[in-house]
């Protein structure tokens, strides 16, 4: 689990440094230079990142306790909430550019579907650890719902899933203990 979390991390400054490296470009320096040059690295290094989550995930979903690895992905899809809001608001702003200036909204098209990619990794990432959990719960008997997997792969509802499915593995352990 070690290991685990310190890919978490890793992901996680990515993804907040992908989203510095752009409020920076257009809030001090004015100019998209910084977001070609910082934001693609930085976007590249979590779509591998998001690769070694999902490899490790498999490798863990047998063998790893289910509370554990949904206690990890609900606490890392809290620390995603800021990053989300930040991003949407900065979607906006630069939605907004490319419709005031005539021309640019070919550019929206092609930008749009990219930087919705980039936003999803993160979530991929954190719900391999999530489907991860469901998967070994299954294996120990604890009765999860199909419509977890769904919910664990779409924006803001794996965030609230995370927190049924915690709660979910808490009062199984509880009951487990007391029985």
């Amino acid at each position: 689990m070690k290991t685990v979390r310190v890919l978490a991390a890793a992901t996680i400054l990515c993804t907040y440094g992908m989203v510095g490296c752009a409020l920076y470009s257009f809030a001090v320096r004015g100019d998209l230079e910084l977001v070609l040059y910082g934001t693609l690295p930085l976007t590249l290094a979590c779509a591998l990142l998001c690769v070694f989550h999902i490899v490790l995930a498999l490798r863990l979903s047998g063998t790893a306790e289910a509370k554990g690895l949904g206690c990890l992905a609900l606490w890392w899809k809290l620390l995603e909430i800021p990053y989300f809001l930040a991003n949407f608001a900065l979607w906006i702003l630069v939605g907004m550019a490319f419709l005031v200036v005539p021309g640019l909204q070919l550019g929206l098209v092609t930008v749009l579907p990219l930087a919705a990619v980039a936003a999803y990794l993160p979530v991929l990432s954190s719900s391999a650890y999530q489907l991860a959990a469901i998967r070994a719960a299954g294996e120990a008997g604890i009765a999860v719902k199909k419509r977890h997997i769904a919910l664990s792969l779409l924006f803001v509802l794996d965030t609230i899933d995370a927190i049924l499915l915690w709660h979910i593995l808490r009062r199984a352990e509880k009951e487990r203990k007391q029985g």
